[in-house]
């Protein structure tokens, strides 16, 4: 929608004498067919066309135009609106782009969703509610929303991005002094998108922050896997981990580690790490056959089931060690069946919690269900032998 602005306010004849019944068409570009014209900026009233020079040679100023025109001004001769009179200039194009379309705001028109104008601060505006009227682009946020526009791959003064449904899905949040940011990689085939964090600092964080009491959840059905120095977590991790890669706190070459479920065995007892396969001690000297690694002070029930694979006078042994030293009690059994043992043990952060076994005769000494218990349930231990 684009008010008309009369190029030429009044018509005067040679002798400076206003020119009363002149023709002022309004036609489709380039052509002699008549378009529509209208007399309000809602453009629901159509107006006269031609439009007719007045006693004192002027035309209504009245006329709203939809789009793009040819506008032919003629004189009086002829009939009293027909294409007969001399043509004394012609125009071609005038007007402004689609109704709605980025035109001037104008108060009393009607606006709906998704009009775009164009505000007195010549800023760009899309209409966010229908019967859209008299409300102001610059300072009526709720009707109206600010475009930005794209140039070269930059995003800039961007606050919002909405959705096709005009509703919020991003705030960006300004710091004046700013240095590091989020950064967004595609990928090609075979390899996955990623996102990480840039700017000028040598070391960068990247913080996922849930609202109040909620919560960040993850769905990985993959592997996954990273090169951590250090892995701190409060979350409950459950099924198979696996650390390829330099952390400090996994040793290197550990491979498909198992972080239990939190399932409980007492009433206040929960294992908190399990290396729980079969593992054979063949030699008479103590080899170690499990090991867990510890990320805190305190103390824990440590359990573990041994037997002997033959009975009989063949007994096996199995010891509670810690970072390589012996500090439980030296259990025997000659029975094959696993026998439960379990003691409590001091550590401190970093600790390795090792299982050792040996047999003194014929046979062999094997050992299983190797477990760290606590009274509340923790699972930031690695199973760094099994």
């Amino acid at each position: 929608m684009a008010r008309y602005t009369n190029p030429v306010p009044q018509i005067l004849d040679g002798n400076g004498v206003p020119i009363v019944g002149a023709k002022k068409f309004f036609f489709n570009p380039g052509t002699t067919v008549k378009k529509t014209i209208y007399s309000d900026s809602a453009l629901t009233v159509t107006a006269l066309n031609p439009q007719i020079s007045d006693g004192n040679g002027r035309f209504s100023e009245c006329i709203f135009l939809d789009g793009l025109y040819k506008e032919e001004q003629q004189d009086n001769s002829g009939t009293a609106s027909g294409y007969d009179g001399v043509t004394l200039w012609t125009k071609d194009p005038i007007g402004d782009v689609v109704s709605g379309e980025f035109g001037l705001w104008v108060s009393d028109t009607i606006y709906n969703i998704p009009d775009k104008v164009v505000g007195s601060d010549d800023f760009s505006y899309e209409s966010l509610t229908d019967s859209n009227q008299g409300n102001d682009p610059i300072s009526s946020p709720s009707n109206w929303a600010k475009i930005t526009f794209v140039k070269a791959g930059v995003l800039d003064g961007v606050t919002e991005v909405k959705d096709s449904n005009s509703l919020t899905s991003i705030i960006v949040t300004a710091i004046s002094t700013a240095v590091n940011y989020l950064k967004f990689s595609n990928s090609v085939t075979g390899s996955g998108p990623t996102i990480e964090p840039d700017g000028t600092d040598t070391n960068i964080d990247l913080n996922i922050n849930a609202k109040g009491a909620g919560t960040v959840n993850a769905d990985i059905t993959g592997n996954l896997t990273g090169n951590a120095d250090t892995v701190t977590t409060n979350a409950n991790l459950t099924g198979d981990v696996t650390s390829i890669g330099n952390a400090a706190t996994i040793s290197a070459n550990s491979v498909d580690n198992t972080m239990l479920d939190l399932t409980t065995v007492a009433a206040t007892t929960y294992i908190t790490a399990s290396a729980d396969t079969v593992a054979t001690g063949s030699t008479t000297a103590y080899t170690k056959e499990k090991e867990i690694r510890v990320p805190y002070s305190g103390t824990i029930d440590v359990y573990f089931e041994l037997r002997s694979t033959t009975g009989g006078t063949d007994s096996a042994q199995g010891r509670i060690y810690v970072n390589g030293s012996p500090i439980g009690t030296e259990r025997s059994t000659t029975s094959t069946a696993f026998q439960p043992y379990n003691e409590t043990v001091s550590i401190a952060p970093g600790d390795l919690v090792q299982l050792y076994a040996k047999f003194t005769s014929g046979g062999a000494a094997e050992v299983q269900n190797f477990r760290l218990r606590e009274s509340a349930p923790v699972t930031s231990y690695i199973v760094t032998l099994d």
